[in-house]
């Protein structure tokens, strides 16, 4: 006999001085409701939404904001939003499946993506994380521009953010995929057909003013670079957490 029904029946032996079946039964019920009742686990933070707060002036990308130039027109850009990346929103949600995927991506080695979907499914995609040494060839190149006076503006300068960054992020768009860019990253110094000395921007700066250029639909293109500026959001806020054991695991997971 379990022993909470031990006790209820010397309870009731020594308040009636009798105990029926009906009591036995009581008993045993009562009991049983009482051992189907389990504490509930600790929720695992790698099977759950995480929501993250992110501050509107947050500098998402600590690349692109310890870039130092002495352009004083785009220091300050970039102090104000890197790259563009900021959004007027206080929190995002992380899922179970971007932790996974991130965390896969950490441990291979290899880049970490993201698919995309938009207006219901018509257009599909994927992400993927850009490296160091992108981010500075993409602030090297406008630096460039702006020295040698190929911007015409700040339109001007942030449509070539937003082409570049495009050209970096987008791995595949409507089942066509897109490598890498290729080697080199930076602007090379060569000779024109005169024999004077000339910059030969990489070849990236054309892939990407040929292919978010004006043929493209603006919709299209506009709408993609804002779920490329969210996907941002997420990834630097993942890597902002890195340090936080509440966020990728509970106390009495194994994983190192």
């Amino acid at each position: 006999m379990p022993p909470n029904v031990k006790e209820k029946v010397k309870e009731r032996l020594a308040d009636k001085g009798s105990l029926s079946a009906g009591d036995l039964s009581e008993f045993s019920k009562a009991q049983e409701r009482e051992d189907a009742v389990v504490e509930a686990p600790e929720p695992d933070p790698l099977k759950e939404t995480s929501t993250i707060a992110v501050p509107v002036d947050t500098a998402h990308d600590p690349a692109l904001a310890d870039e130092v130039t002495d352009n004083e027109h785009i220091e300050q850009a970039l102090r104000n939003d890197p790259a563009g990346l900021a959004l007027p929103i206080m929190e995002v949600e992380v899922t179970a499946e971007e932790k996974a995927a991130f965390l896969d991506a950490i441990v291979d080695g290899s880049r970490y993506t993201q698919p995309f979907s938009l207006y219901a499914g018509k257009v599909t995609g994927v992400f993927r994380s850009r490296t160091t040494r992108e981010t500075r060839a993409v602030m090297g190149e406008l630096f460039r521009q702006l020295r040698e006076g190929i911007i015409s503006g700040d339109d001007d300068y942030q449509a070539r953010v937003r082409h570049a960054l495009l050209r970096l992020h987008v791995q595949e768009l409507q089942n066509v995929e897109y490598g890498v860019p290729a080697e080199p990253l930076m602007a090379q110094a060569g000779t024109g057909t005169d024999g004077k000395p000339v910059t030969n921007a990489p070849a990236w700066v054309e892939e990407a003013e040929a292919f978010y250029g004006s043929e493209q639909q603006e919709a299209l293109v506009s709408a993609v670079y804002e779920a490329l500026r969210k996907f941002e959001q997420k990834y630097w806020a993942m890597v902002e957490h890195a340090d936080d054991q509440n966020f990728w695991q509970t106390e009495d997971s194994t994983l190192a």
